[in-house]
């Protein structure tokens, strides 16, 4: 996969955030909105895992966006290393397992990624600087207990979920969805438990 818009060096990019949706002036009229992708150059060795995860492991000054179809989302990660506007690797970040989370209406709100609670950033640029110029962005927070927080941009939550059918990420962000748009025809298969 390539991005024509990224720089065509030798540095490494990383896709460290998903921006805003919209359809931007500085990009042709598509029949479908894009996504604003934040791109800044890497400033630590690739291959190191450990140092990948640091808040200075790219350099934010030179932190660049591209716009890019909706469509796409499918085929991008938060995380992802570009070189020479190609996709160079999917680097295996840390994962942890959260077992029997409780995820409903009293537990799940959508936020906007710079949001403070009694003066303290959910997300401190300190520790998390890359969303710096996106700080709009939405993302759902999940209460676990009094302390202890989960947060995901909303777009990555899309992306993982949606992103396998850029027709469908077009109908998302297209226009109202209705329910009908989900599936075929109304057949609700009893063994499988689900439409189909």
């Amino acid at each position: 996969m390539e991005i024509e818009k990224l720089p065509k060096d030798d540095r490494y990019w990383r896709l460290d955030w998903l921006g805003e949706v919209s359809y931007p002036g500085t990009v042709m009229l598509r029949s479908q909105p894009s996504v604003k992708v934040y791109f800044p150059p890497l400033r630590v060795n690739p291959e190191n895992n450990e140092s990948l995860l640091a808040p200075d492991a790219t350099e934010l000054r030179e932190q660049l966006y591209v716009w890019l179809p909706i469509g796409m989302l499918g085929l991008l990660g938060i995380g992802d290393l570009w070189q020479n506007e190609k996709l160079i690797s999917r680097p295996p970040y840390h994962r942890k397992l959260f077992e029997r989370l409780n995820i409903g209406p009293g537990t799940c709100t959508f936020i906007n990624s710079g949001l403070s609670i009694d003066e303290r950033f959910l997300l401190p640029l300190a520790v998390h600087p890359w969303h710096r110029q996106a700080t709009q962005s939405y993302c759902v927070m999940l209460q676990i207990d009094e302390v202890r927080r989960i947060i995901i941009p909303c777009l990555e939550l899309i992306r993982f979920y949606f992103g396998s059918s850029s027709d469908l990420l077009h109908r998302l962000f297209t226009r109202p969805i209705q329910p009908e748009d989900l599936w075929q025809k109304l057949d609700f298969d009893a063994e499988r438990g689900h439409l189909q």
